[in-house]
């Protein structure tokens, strides 16, 4: 028992012995983790009617979090899409309208904005068009763009690719995320880690053996039955999709296994989607189908209340949401997840673009010249609309647009059309610009 005289004793001895165990406990870092998946359709990570989700591990881990059941991409193709993930710009903003070009140095990115805030960044990117010589390093203390796999050709996008090292699969880029997790010393992290997997060729991460695209275009060539290669083409895809389900779940159980010195903030989201013959499309880049350009996007952060969210997003979103997760003001068109819309969400994209014209071929043997811009809207009541600035053309899920509806959308595409033909980026508050996304709700 303590008596009365030792009591003011007792609590001084107390006191002294809980500062001595606080003082012992060191803060907690802050860590911030985008992990980018390329290629990768909506209904393998969630599932549908039709197939389960290969993604078990990880749509399990998602359900953590925040997941975000209609996200949108910039593109359907790796350069744009993943330029606005890191910079909050759309494509005819940032100026990457296309694969094969570089984003420009006078473009602040997420990275550099983290790295002037004292943060310290690396990333491990897992293709050659993320290579640093494309501009995407830029903010990044560390950058591992070395590549085992070998491209089939010596170039990509009419750009050499050295040893015709292209890309690498899963269990390789975990393994050298998880390095880099061991190798990083500061208190305040930011990571971009992109996976490569769902890409073409089909089956190599799984172990099987490669479809590549040859493959099922020689069929079509030659006015011959394309559906059973199709079918293999989607089986070996949806295998490689697992094989890197397994390999993410790891790289996610390793960022758990921080919990005690950081807090941490996972930010997943994929670049595009592919087709496999759905409306004729095949593979990704050329049209603007669902299956392109709806991908997957969830969150995992204390920040953040876990669910499924009905909220529309864009790619442009996830500078916004990296950026207000590091503390950090953002610019531009793009709004933070972590917040409540400041307007009626909703996303605007394009199809990429192309130096010469081509041909657009589908499953059934056509060839559809591609001409012109072509940009796309999802409004806030979920319809998606096709465009430029001289006509629209309605997806097969949009209802019908009023004439009031119509002529908005036709000058927000003008608007569009305008900053990507210019010879420079016009200020997201643009007043004419501002006024048409204004009248259609896309911004406050």
């Amino acid at each position: 028992m303590i008596t009365p005289r030792l009591a003011p004793l007792a609590k001084l001895l107390v006191a002294t012995l809980l500062a001595v165990g606080f003082a012992c406990t060191p803060p907690k870092g802050e860590r911030i983790v985008l992990i980018t998946l390329d290629t990768l359709r909506a209904d393998s990570f969630f599932g549908s009617a039709e197939r389960p989700s290969s993604m078990p591990r990880t749509l399990a881990l998602a359900a953590r979090g925040a997941i975000y059941d209609h996200f949108y991409a910039a593109t359907s193709v790796t350069q744009p899409s993943h330029a606005s993930m890191l910079t909050g710009l759309h494509p005819w903003q940032h100026g990457v309208t296309r694969n094969g070009q570089l984003l420009s140095g006078d473009v602040e990115t997420v990275a550099e904005s983290l790295a002037a805030a004292g943060w310290e960044t690396g990333a491990v990117v897992a293709s050659f068009p993320l290579a640093g010589s494309f501009g995407f390093a830029q903010g990044f203390s560390s950058f591992d763009d070395h590549f085992d796999h070998r491209h089939p050709r010596e170039s990509w996008e009419d750009h050499s690719i050295p040893g015709q090292r292209f890309y690498n699969t899963a269990e390789t880029i975990t393994d050298k995320a998880i390095t880099l997790l061991d190798h990083l010393k500061g208190k305040r992290q930011l990571l971009w880690i992109h996976f490569f997997d769902a890409h073409s060729p089909y089956g190599d991460s799984a172990g099987l053996e490669p479809i590549r695209m040859v493959q099922i275009m020689r069929p079509i060539r030659r006015g011959r039955p394309v559906e059973a290669v199709l079918q293999r083409a989607r089986r070996a895809y949806e295998a490689d999709v697992a094989a890197m389900d397994r390999q993410l779940s790891r790289l996610l159980s390793r960022l758990d296994a921080d919990s005690d010195r950081f807090t941490t903030h996972i930010v997943v989201a994929a670049d595009h989607g592919e087709s496999f013959g759905e409306g004729g499309a095949l593979a990704h880049g050329k049209r603007l189908t669902p299956e392109q350009i709806r991908v997957p996007l969830f969150i995992l952060s204390p920040r953040i209340e876990p669910g499924r969210k009905e909220r529309i997003a864009g790619s442009v979103d996830v500078a916004a949401t990296l950026l207000d997760l590091a503390g950090l003001p953002h610019r531009g068109p793009a709004q933070s997840l972590l917040a409540p819309p400041l307007r009626p969400a909703s996303a605007v994209g394009m199809r990429r673009t192309f130096t010469r014209v081509v041909n657009e071929e589908r499953s059934d043997g056509t060839k559809i010249p591609i001409l012109g811009h072509r940009f796309f809207a999802v409004g806030r009541d979920g319809r998606l609309v096709l465009g430029n600035g001289q006509e629209l053309l309605p997806a097969p899920t949009s209802s019908t647009l009023s004439r009031a509806e119509g002529d908005r959308l036709l000058a927000l595409f003008a608007q569009f059309e305008q900053q990507l033909d210019s010879a420079h980026s016009l200020s997201a508050t643009d007043d004419e610009s501002r006024r048409a996304l204004r009248a259609l709700g896309y911004v406050d």
